[in-house]
């Protein structure tokens, strides 16, 4: 590992971010300085960078501290940012830490001029990856490439199991362990593919042996198949005809619709002439109670007769008219019946074809009906224009007299 750049922002004595060190055209340093001036702090820092870790001796123990005594007294959060190449790679750590104990780590990889982030999902996993692309751990970090002060004997003092560990880890002895263990993961693997082939051969043999019965029940599928499929085609062109019926079936309701929208208007109308025969009929009532008062008028008692026989055929038309509406309500009724006809026919229309075209012919029935009543209200409506014409020459009259 090269270092390249580290910049230091409020770590122990060191304040700011204008703490930055640019190792890229230095091959050897010796830092100088007096005791507290943060000499160690570089070192620790970069150690810090790299694993998150720190670790010093004290009263010739080894110990670890809080890491928020790091933080400089004047701030309220410290920042490393550490910058390395390995295996001819740059990569950049970035790692903060705030008063609370937040933490913060960031890997990138450098490419041409721009930083590419190679973060994993937690702060955890991250520091595995980056301690895999170093290869060492904090503690070989510490026997190997960072020895504090006080530090140089450890190494020598450990028990040699201990001393192995470091060694392999940093001649990359581990490797050898590795090729063993994938040697007898392959081994593992070859005796299952073996397992695997065998049985293979033996359910081949099987196939062989079944082979003439597997033919014939083959054949038997084919022709269940050919079966299956020419009536599934059947049904479906019965479903085609099934979606026509039912357009056509739609088309006629709409139809039925209007119809009944206009037969509601008919109605309203034959209301309004109904009124207007009330109107006419009190009117004429209120000529008569003026006739039989006036004594002059004795002379118009034959024409006032004539006029009575007018209004009593009049009358007449009226009943008809109510005769007329009563079929109307019998019509509404039977549209109504219809319509409950509709609905059962719709949820039905799969099962019987029957049933639809007596629900068309009904339908149709339904329609001279309608018809019929359309030149029934017409009569009453010429009916009405004759009363109109019966009143104007009654109101002549009665400017006469």
């Amino acid at each position: 590992m090269k270092p390249l750049f580290l910049r230091i922002e409020n770590f122990k004595s060191y304040k700011d971010s204008q703490n930055e060190i640019d190792f890229s055209n230095i091959k050897v340093a010796c830092i100088i300085g007096k005791n507290g001036n943060g000499k160690s702090s570089i070192a620790e820092a970069i150690a810090w960078a790299l694993f998150g870790e720190f670790e010093r001796l004290q009263t010739g123990k080894r110990g670890k501290i809080a890491e928020t005594e790091y933080i400089n007294s004047h701030s309220d959060y410290m920042q490393v940012e550490f910058e390395f190449e390995l295996n001819k790679t740059i990569y950049k750590v970035v790692r903060r830490l705030d008063r609370r104990g937040k933490k913060y780590l960031s890997l990138f990889v450098r490419k041409a001029d721009s930083l590419i982030p190679i973060n994993e999902a937690t702060n955890t996993q991250t520091q595995e990856k980056l301690q895999n692309i170093l290869g060492i751990d904090f503690n070989v970090f510490l026997h190997s490439t960072y020895l504090s002060q006080k530090r140089t004997e450890d190494f020598l003092l450990s028990s040699p199991e201990d001393r192995r560990e470091v060694l392999a880890k940093i001649l990359n002895l581990s490797i050898y362990d590795r090729i063993n263990e994938l040697a007898k993961e392959k081994r593992r693997e070859i005796k299952v593919l073996l397992d695997i082939k065998n049985r293979e051969i033996e359910e081949e043999n099987k196939i062989l042996s079944e082979e003439e019965s597997i033919k014939s029940l083959v054949a038997d599928l084919e022709k269940k198949r050919t079966a299956i499929e020419a009536e599934l085609n059947g049904l479906r062109n019965e479903l085609n005809a099934l979606i026509s019926k039912k357009s056509e079936i739609e088309q006629k309701l709409s139809l039925l619709s209007q119809k009944k929208s206009e037969m509601i208007e008919h109605q309203r109308k034959a209301e309004e002439i109904r009124y207007r025969i009330e109107t006419a009929r009190k009117e004429l009532l209120k000529i008569e109670e003026k006739l039989n008062e006036e004594d002059r008028i004795t002379a118009m008692v034959k024409e006032y007769e004539m006029v009575k026989e007018k209004v009593e055929l009049k009358r007449k038309d009226y009943e008809m008219y109510l005769e007329l509406k009563n079929k109307i309500v019998l019509c509404e009724k039977e549209i109504k019946n219809k319509l409950d006809q509709k609905r059962i026919f719709e949820k039905s229309i799969e099962e019987s074809n029957l049933q639809l075209n007596k629900e068309t012919s009904e339908i149709l029935k339904y329609e001279e009906e309608i018809k019929k009543v359309e030149i029934e209200i017409s009569k009453v409506e010429n009916e009405l224009e004759k009363v109109k014409q019966y009143k104007h020459e009654q109101e002549k009259k009665e400017m006469r007299l």
